[in-house]
């Protein structure tokens, strides 16, 4: 067993990680070996094979925030190589949204690093023909194993660009760290864009009317989405201050949604609604990652941790508020209405937090629900909300 398996042997038997450690930032460094192996990979194919189109596998198994703020930057290459047949490689927890994504041909499945709950075990399904390039903007050995299986004429790893990137999280200086945003087209070899793409250039929205989503009557009228869940406890916000939140916001004439995923969402959720006198509503484990994309899209305001969520709807234009916890900067809001409230003032390396209190314990509800109010008043592509 390698160093690194070891750091995450309490996994295995289903104890609790230290509430100081940051698994998911320590898993990257499960990464790292996989990066340097891909240098050892040749093109497997035969001069005879060749493609009728150009044929592309862009392998992204991240988290659904880096992967969701990566999204502009696949439909960047797509745009600029319209005949290319592109596939993508992901984590199964965002696979209904990589479907949708416009110009996608297929989209196979691995598990990332971060062996998140949502990741659901899944059966690799190895590519068949040949691949003209491969592009990696993420990693895992779930997908390394599915790369060396498969054919391709060019491997572009992408090895010094995303070890030189996790290394710079590291600095002490916050300005210096590459934006997610940014190094997506970087690794995709295109300039990043000074203006972001609307939406409705980077989806298909046409299904977002489904009769799942319809089967939610409190989704018919205005309503704020809430994701309060974190895997972290220096990331988490009070329940009480969530329950006191949703109360104001009920009383303005808003449903108050709450999203996510697995049992860590589950059970803050149930805290939440312990303190909650006032109806909200849970769609947790409920609807997909993309029917999560439609719900957001069709919120108010998304309120919750800075996390992937918030990404979307930063992507979609949607108006957002995350609080962030001990963190880099590398997710800066890219549209108008996105705000970030920051206590901690400071660059924190985001793996280990060791103090009496959080950044968040600091974030009061008073604080919150003003931002609410100064979106409310502030003109948005659908009119006042």
């Amino acid at each position: 067993m390698s160093y690194v398996d070891r750091l995450f042997r309490h996994k295995d038997k289903n104890s609790a990680a230290p509430e100081y450690l940051n698994q998911d930032y320590l898993r990257l460094m499960k990464e790292g070996p996989v990066l340097m192996k891909l240098n050892s990979l040749r093109p497997t194919y035969s001069k005879s094979m060749t493609n009728s189109r150009r044929r592309v596998l862009i392998v992204m198994t991240a988290l659904i925030g880096e992967f969701v703020v990566s999204i502009p930057a696949i439909r960047a290459f797509i745009k600029k190589n319209p005949d290319v047949l592109l596939d993508l490689l992901v984590s199964s927890s965002y696979a209904e949204l990589a479907k949708r994504i416009i110009g996608v041909n297929n989209v196979y499945l691995a598990q990332s690093v971060h062996m998140r709950v949502t990741e659901m075990k899944i059966s690799e399904k190895i590519p068949k023909g040949v691949y003209d390039d491969v592009y990696v903007m993420r990693i895992s050995k779930s997908a390394y194993t599915i790369l060396r299986k498969i054919m391709f004429q060019n491997l572009h790893p992408n090895s010094v660009n995303l070890l030189k990137y996790f290394f710079s999280l590291a600095s002490d200086k916050k300005n210096i760290i590459l934006q997610y945003h940014n190094l997506a087209y970087k690794l995709l070899d295109l300039p990043a864009p000074k203006i972001l793409p609307e939406p409705e250039t980077l989806f298909n929205f046409s299904n977002c009317s489904s009769n799942k989503i319809n089967s939610f009557p409190f989704l018919k009228t205005k309503y704020v989405v809430i994701h309060a869940a974190s895997g972290w406890r220096p990331r988490l916000w009070f329940p009480e201050r969530w329950a006191e939140l949703s109360r104001l916001l009920h009383e303005d004439g808003y449903n108050v949604v709450f999203i996510g995923a697995g049992q860590k969402d589950l059970v803050e959720y149930s805290k939440i609604l312990s303190n909650t006198k006032v109806k909200v509503y849970s769609l947790i484990d409920k609807i997909s990652s993309w029917e999560v994309v439609c719900v957001i899209k069709n919120a108010s305001v998304l309120i919750g941790i800075d996390s992937g969520p918030r990404n979307i709807a930063d992507i979609l234009g949607v108006p957002n508020i995350g609080m962030l916890g001990p963190s880099v900067y590398n997710f800066k809001p890219l549209r108008r209405y996105s705000y970030i409230i920051d206590k901690l003032r400071r660059k924190h390396p985001g793996l280990v937090w060791i103090g009496s209190s959080y950044p968040l314990d600091a974030i009061s509800v008073k604080e919150v629900y003003s931002i609410v109010n100064k979106i409310r008043q502030s003109r948005h592509g659908k009119g006042v909300i």
